[in-house]
């Protein structure tokens, strides 16, 4: 069944809370961590990782309108 821009639209402008007594339903929140204390230098954690994390979940974002995405990173004095 083909779904017309409006009907796709409708589908895809709120997310619906799913009736848990009826259906399992799985929840699952994308995760990135960037520490820049693991090996990294900073200039190729902020010119190369940080942009290529965030760019590829910015894509996934237009993907999945509902793509949920946790974020964190540590900041340490340099070794």
């Amino acid at each position: 069944m083909a779904l017309t821009a409006g009907a796709l639209r409708a589908e895809t402008a709120k997310p619906t809370s799913p009736d848990l007594s009826r259906r399992p339903t799985l929840w699952v929140v994308s995760y990135s961590h960037l520490d820049t204390q693991w090996r990294w230098d900073y200039v190729k954690t902020i010119d190369e990782y940080l942009p290529n994390t965030m760019r590829d979940n910015f894509a996934l974002f237009e993907k999945y309108p509902h793509d949920i995405l946790n974020f964190n990173g540590a900041n340490g004095s340099p070794r």
